[in-house]
């Protein structure tokens, strides 16, 4: 089973509601150039074409891209900021609220020194598209917490 980066107000959504939509930047495909204009198009087993096309009216399909993330029934396990446990605990996580006599104040560890055991949820891939968000294209991926 792979993983599934979160960010602290991610896993916070997952953990109070059971779902969570994750955004992602459609990295290195779509660069500003004047004039032209990148469309999305889903296509069938997942898959989304990717085009462009200029001012004229005139454009081209540049290739197939299938999202990095996650696919439609994927089931992943979730990372997140955290720490070895202290005072007793297995481990602390960045997103639990941390109450007033105990608060954690030393060195976070990245999400992706997370080792499986560790992690708290899996999830499960609902629904992946490609929107444009401010000017930049990006993958939504919807999932819900399963187990």
């Amino acid at each position: 089973m792979k993983s599934l980066i979160l960010h602290s107000h991610e896993v916070n959504t997952l953990s109070e509601t059971g779902i969570v939509t994750v955004v992602r930047t459609v990295a290195n495909l779509c660069t500003n150039v004047p004039g032209v204009e990148y469309t999305f198009h889903e296509t069938k087993d997942g898959m989304w074409e990717l085009g462009f096309g200029f001012q004229d009216g005139t454009g081209t399909f540049l290739r197939y891209i299938k999202c990095p993330f996650s696919q439609p029934g994927d089931v992943r396990w979730v990372r997140e900021t955290w720490v070895w446990g202290i005072h007793g605990a297995d481990c602390l996580y960045k997103a639990d609220k941390q109450d007033e006599i105990f608060k954690f104040t030393g060195k976070w560890r990245s999400s992706s020194t997370m080792p499986q055991w560790a992690s708290r949820f899996n999830v499960e891939c609902t629904s992946v598209k490609v929107e444009q968000i401010d000017g930049v294209w990006s993958w939504i991926t919807a999932h819900k917490k399963v187990g």
